[in-house]
């Protein structure tokens, strides 16, 4: 291959890599965010919802639960 095709394949596979690291919190953003009232601010929601838990510490745990 040339080495265009191989740097594409390459980006190519980190980008599927890094959605399928963010495609469960995305979901669970989306679930939450179609449960609750539109006219609400997400930021605003985000607040309420909040469980004490930094995001750091989700992320940690998300790449934790895929080793």
């Amino acid at each position: 291959m040339s080495d265009t095709a191989d740097y594409d394949l390459r980006f190519l596979g980190r980008q599927v890599l890094k959605q399928s690291r963010t495609a469960p919190l995305r979901a669970r953003m989306e679930s939450f965010v179609a449960e609750h009232d539109r006219s609400t601010d997400v930021e605003t929601l985000r607040r309420r919802a909040a469980t004490g838990e930094s995001l750091s510490e989700i992320v940690n745990r998300g790449r934790d639960e895929q080793i």
